[in-house]
């Protein structure tokens, strides 16, 4: 049965990155929603049965009354996890590490001058690695997220071999993340990805777990009919936004995918049974049928393990749509 059990929630829009293809956009950086606010959207999440909430912004580590945020999340007995672009938290680090369940970090580049002109800011990796740091030493491992386009395809190993070996860093997990042409990157395909450029993340992700021994979470499909079949057992399966995982952001707007905060498919004040829309809903249905995709996709043997790729990584103005990559 479907149901909506995690959400990714838009804590705030704020961040002091400034990545030139940002899914958020530039509308709404400058100032923190209200904690009443905020409040009063992760209340009506609970009620309405959600069990896990992924804090993501912009940076929610940025949000003033983060600390109350998570006390509120915890007191509903919800599971919270965060994903930030520094990981920076106040002094009462303990706190943040006995309530928070698990800690995501966004890696932009192999070195750290790669990192920060990506994210356009003086000394961001500097920020971040020394925060990762922190949470290890206190016992944290910390799953890192790749944001992968054409410029920095070929630095897959190449990071992770900086993180680990230069940097000691313990990595729980490594997230594999496509940009997609929404927020500031809005029908660009300035970074798409080719098919050859794809088999290059695969065949550095095969070594990675070979040298490694670690676990891969390709968060964005690839069609796999593209993929070479020595690699395809790196994506364990198709995108989950859209099945138990939905989006909300900080007004009550509901997305299928946390990447696309801005495709509204309705304000959950204004939804009487929350669950009851969320399986029904007529955009939603038609994502999971999969009858929009080509017809040789739907007769695929790789559909149940790819689900088509990655639905938002075209231009379009649907909420989903043929993969870039289908066209390979």
């Amino acid at each position: 049965m479907i149901k909506l059990k995690s959400v990714a929630f838009h804590l705030t829009y704020y961040c002091e990155n400034k990545c030139s293809y940002c899914y958020i956009g530039n509308e709404g950086r400058k100032i923190h929603p209200s904690f009443k606010k905020v409040k009063k959207v992760i209340e009506k999440l609970a009620g309405d049965g959600v069990e896990k909430m992924f804090l993501i912004g912009g940076d929610p580590c940025s949000y003033p009354d983060l600390k109350n945020i998570i006390k509120l999340i915890k007191k509903l007995g919800l599971k919270v996890y965060i994903l930030s672009n520094t990981l920076n938290f106040s002094r009462s680090l303990d706190f943040f590490i006995k309530n928070i369940d698990g800690f995501e970090a966004t890696i932009l580049g192999s070195m750290p001058q790669e990192h920060d002109i990506e994210a356009k800011r003086k000394g961001a990796y500097d920020i971040l690695i020394n925060n990762v740091k922190r949470l290890n030493k206190s016992g944290k491992s910390v799953k890192i997220c790749l944001s992968l386009h054409g410029g920095n395809f070929d630095k897959v190993l190449k990071t992770v071999k900086n993180l680990i070996e230069n940097e000691k860093i313990n990595i729980r997990k490594l997230g594999i993340q496509r940009i997609i042409p929404r927020g500031r990157a809005l029908n660009s395909l300035e970074y798409s990805l080719t098919k050859d450029q794809v088999n290059s993340i695969f065949k550095q992700l095969h070594r990675i777990r070979n040298n490694y021994n670690l676990k891969i979470d390709i968060k964005d499909p690839f069609p796999l009919c593209i993929v070479d079949k020595n690699y395809r057992y790196l994506q364990a399966g198709p995108c989950k936004d859209g099945f138990q995982i939905g989006s909300i952001n900080f007004n009550g707007d509901m997305a299928r995918c946390g990447a696309d905060a801005r495709f509204s498919l309705g304000n959950i004040f204004k939804i009487k049974n929350l669950q009851q829309f969320w399986r029904e809903n007529p955009i939603l249905v038609d994502f999971r049928g999969r009858k929009w995709l080509p017809e040789i996709c739907q007769r695929c043997k790789l559909l149940e393990k790819c689900g088509g790729g990655c639905s938002l990584s075209r231009c379009t103005n649907k909420d989903h749509d043929w993969d870039i990559l289908l066209s390979f």
